[in-house]
């Protein structure tokens, strides 16, 4: 481990092994050994201290200087909050460790909180590449810590090494060493006798180190040790711990005992009233303890016992009676003390059933466990509370627990609790109403959509009954299981149905009702509606229900991508995630940064997509719900970038069956389109109909969703089905004038263009591909794709220069995008039609296509504001071609542009192919 610090990377190593093995003095040496040039940090977990959330991290990182883990300052989902822990302390890890290498020794992992441990799980996941060590060190019990241990073992991402009891020369060894340290002790080890003494004190002491010291003490007090024969080790060793007691007073027994139950490491001010016994008697009990080395000071005001097999031992002696009413007297101490944690495990170790005053501990400790993020303790807490209810459970209880299920990632459980939740006499109006939201939402993700659906109509049934001031968000709820499931058109029946007057107020439902009816009826007023809504000077919450897809935000940048509004949805993209990144919210972050990977391939921007998705796959792990998407995303960029291999695994790992429409839609438009890339055009002809079967089940009207029309086009054309590509043709023609954008114009042209080249209509193909190039479409891959289909016809018609202008540009577009099956396609295509590659760096005066364009119109006056107009391209990349522009026709303005533009071509330039 430290040699992989000095050499700048890291891991996690575990030592797992019983009490007195050796781990604590293993961590002594790595502090030891790692010397200046490494900065560490030591922390220890605490039975007593296993209740405080986060203890063992904060412990560990907070004294290195710059970190808090408590919550951030603005409130979040309890998930997003736990999220957000992890992420603040990776980065500061990672920005600590860039100067400095870190390494962090933990011991007693078994005792830290279980916040803490996913925690240090999540960080020893990610530290393999930055100088930043974890060395723990942990018993088999309790086995929360262990098997936490055998899941990153097993994944490869951490190293654990099993420590062995002494051997049994290693044990002569050591008592031979212990002894030597007796000057008055005559008894050898080394000889006869004394390896017969030996062997007797590894059998007695199981090879414990610890033990063995205790076994040396009874040769020096008694020159000998008994024959381990006939002996109930474990009584024995049981024995052995507490001999020293036998001869203590009293009250140093009950102090002793009332410590145990507060842990081997306790606070001395909480151990008299736990022992009931008076300042004097508690004195008195408290010297004889430390005079007989059986307690030591850690630090002010505290103590632990000399060894936790020691605290162990005491504390397994005790009778169940005594072991209840002494954790029952702490829980009041701790509880009147306002330490709910802490009080909270010694309620629930004293089994104080029906107990109102420790049922109301646990719960305000499970409340407070999830007000900071801490949802694994905030389960065991209320769960917890749950038993002690002994079956009367409120069923505001039973919805705390389901939120804290659902937070952690357990749907199934958070359903159960949600339907004893609305079972529940007590709970009543918008609790109720509540308990039924969550319900649909935990349904919807385990996967069983039929029942969020029916929990969602029934929250509403009962919201407008009984809660109407709940109506507009239950009807979000319930749209949105449908939506999910079943589709844009089943989703606009359903809310149109549900939609009423008095809901025309909530801004939410309005986006929502515009931005269903987009998809399921091309509705392009639906921009407008959510431009207003998310203006400038709109300050929304972002992401305020998180498992939602009705976020105005969200639904904008949807549309405005549709829409080749790329400007647009980029600005407002930043201020929603500048947003949602200062309130915390991990969910929303992810979702806003996978619209934008689906804006950026449609764009072209490959390179950018892929480093946006390698950030998404940083922190995929902790945001289950969107697996799915994120590798449905890789697979379309592996399909851009040529690499049909890894996008047929992503598909596999995506898995299926895709609950979700738009991941089935995705899934079989990608399974299709790879099939199309490897040539077998029947097969892929054949998934694009099942596919088009799919869209008109689901209701989805605009083809610009999952961009599958002109592939489904050329599919049905390489396997002559030339009905079913017009019959796609036709589907686009009849949207395209109601959608913004000129992707569907691109498409139909472009689509009718191979009709006729198939039919043998020239001059029809020639006029169609001739419109499909002159379309001013901001998506560069997809003219690529029409100047490759178009040069590749011209080649095959016997027009070898028109044909190596179109595939040259088609190359160079591909090759500057990074796409390499599409350039590997047209650079083939080119060498056929007898036409070398452009050079990267073109020469003085050859405009392509585009830049020529952008010049005839920035020539007439026009302000590049207005030639993006027109083009429906950014004012930026106005900007940019006109530098390329001026610096090839070596001029400096618009107006030395007009006298050198080249001439344009006669009209009938490609009237020979008629």
């Amino acid at each position: 481990m430290l040699h992989a610090l000095r050499e700048g990377g890291g891991g996690a190593l575990f030592l797992t092994g019983d009490t007195g093995l050796g781990k604590t003095t293993l961590l002594d040496l790595a502090a030891h050994r790692a010397g200046p040039w490494v900065k560490v940090a030591r922390a220890r977990g605490q039975a007593m201290e296993v209740e405080l959330r986060l203890g063992l991290a904060a412990q560990a990182l907070e004294p290195l200087g710059g970190l808090r883990l408590g919550p951030s300052a603005i409130a979040a989902e309890p998930a997003e909050s736990r999220v957000a822990v992890w992420l603040r302390a990776r980065a500061w890890l990672e920005t600590t460790a860039s100067t400095t290498p870190v390494l962090l020794l933990l011991d007693d992992l078994h005792w830290s909180d279980p916040d803490s441990l996913e925690l240090i799980a999540f960080l020893s996941r990610r530290i393999r590449e930055v100088p930043v060590g974890i060395i723990a060190g942990l018993r088999p019990w309790p086995p929360a810590a262990r098997e936490l241990v055998d899941q990153l073992v097993a994944d490869g991402t951490a190293d654990s090494v099993e420590l062995a009891p002494l051997s049994r020369p290693g044990a002569q060894l050591m008592l031979a060493e212990l002894l030597s340290r007796q000057s008055e002790h005559r008894v050898r080890v080394d000889g006869p006798d004394g390896g017969d003494l030996a062997s007797r004190a590894w059998t007695l002491a199981g090879g414990n180190p610890f033990l063995i010291e205790q076994l040396a003490k009874i040769v020096v007090s008694e020159g000998g040790l008994p024959e381990p024969e006939g002996i109930d080790l474990g009584e024995f060793r049981r024995v052995l711990l507490l001999s020293t007691f036998a001869a203590l007073p009293s009250q140093a027994i009950e102090y002793a005992r009332a410590a145990s139950v507060l842990g081997s490491e306790f606070r001395l001010a909480l151990v008299p009233p736990v022992a009931s016994l008076d300042p004097e008697q508690a004195a008195d009990g408290l010297e004889a303890l430390f005079g007989n080395g059986l307690l030591t000071e850690t630090r002010r005001g505290w103590a632990a016992f000399a060894h936790p097999l020691v605290a162990r031992a005491v504390y397994e002696d005790l009778s169940p009676v005594r072991r209840i009413r002494l954790h029952a007297r702490a829980f009041e101490r701790l509880a009147g003390l306002g330490e709910v944690s802490l009080a909270a495990h010694h309620a629930v170790a004293a089994d104080l059933v029906g107990d109102p005053a420790a049922i109301a501990a646990v719960t305000a400790a499970g409340d407070a466990s999830m007000g900071a993020g801490a949802v694994r303790r905030a389960v065991e807490h209320l769960q917890a509370a749950v038993e002690l209810c002994a079956g009367e459970v409120p069923g505001m209880l039973w919805l705390r627990l389901g939120e804290a299920w659902l937070a952690a990632g357990q749907p199934a459980q958070a359903a159960e609790c949600c339907r004893s939740a609305a079972s529940a006499a007590d709970l009543v109006g918008a609790p109720r109403v509540r308990a039924l939201r969550l319900l649909a939402r935990a349904m919807a993700f385990a996967s069983d959509i039929p029942s969020s659906g029916r929990a969602a109509e029934e929250a509403l049934e009962y919201a407008r009954a009984s809660a109407p001031e709940t109506v507009g968000s239950v009807i979000v709820e319930q749209v949105h299981a449908v939506w999910q499931s079943s589709g844009p058109a089943p989703a606009s029946v359903l809310i149109d149905a549900l939609y009423g007057e008095r809901e025309l107020r909530d801004a939410g439902l309005r986006a929502m009702r515009s931005f269903v009816n987009y998809y399921a009826h091309a509705d392009a007023g639906a921009l407008d509606e959510l431009s207003a809504l998310v203006g400038d000077d709109t300050d929304l919450n972002i992401g305020e229900d998180q498992n939602s897809p009705f976020d105005p935000t969200l639904l904008y940048l949807s549309i405005a991508c549709l829409s080749e509004r790329f400007d647009d949805e980029e600005r407002v993209r930043g201020r929603a995630r500048e947003r949602a990144a200062a309130r915390g919210l991990i969910h929303a972050q992810l979702a806003l940064d996978i619209s934008k990977v689906d804006s950026l391939l449609r764009q072209g921007r490959l390179t950018e997509a892929r480093g946006v998705l390698d950030d998404c796959g940083r922190v995929a792990d902790v945001v289950p719900l969107m697996h799915e998407t994120i590798d449905l995303s890789r697979a379309a960029l592996a399909c851009e970038c040529g690499d049909t291999g890894r996008a047929r695994a992503l598909l596999t790992a995506a898995g299926t069956p895709h609950l979700m429409w738009m991941s089935r839609v995705w899934a079989a438009h990608l399974e299709a389109l790879i099939r199309l890339n490897d040539e077998d055009t029947d097969a892929a002809s054949a998934g694009y109909l099942d596919l088009e079967r799919l869209i008109d089940e689901l209701g989805v009207r605009d083809p610009c969703v999952v961009p599958w029309a002109p592939f489904a086009i050329r599919a049905h054309l390489r396997s002559d089905r030339l009905e079913d590509a017009e019959r796609v043709c036709g589907r686009v023609e009849a949207v395209m004038h109601d959608l913004p954008g000129m992707w569907p114009r691109l498409t139909a042209s472009a689509g009718r263009a191979g009709l006729a080249a198939a039919r043998g209509d020239r001059r029809s193909a020639l006029a169609l591909y001739t419109e499909a190039v002159a379309l001013p479409v901001p998506l560069p891959l997809e003219r690529a794709r029409v100047l490759l289909d178009s040069g590749s016809w011209l080649r095959r018609v016997n027009q070898p220069l028109a044909a190596r202008e179109h595939l040259a540009e088609a190359l160079e577009i591909a090759e500057r995008a990074g796409a390499v099956g599409l350039a590997a396609r047209a650079a083939a295509e080119l060498r056929v039609a007898g036409g070398r590659r452009r050079s990267r760096r073109e020469p003085r005066g050859q405009l392509t296509a585009q830049e020529t364009r952008v010049a005839s119109l920035a020539s007439q006056g026009l302000t590049n504001a207005e030639v993006a107009h027109q083009l429906s391209l950014s004012v930026k990349t106005i900007e940019t071609h006109l530098t390329r522009i001026y610096r090839k026709l070596s001029v400096r303005s618009k107006r030395e542009l007009r006298a050198h533009l080249p001439r344009p071509e006669p009209a009938d330039h490609w009237s020979g192919l008629g």
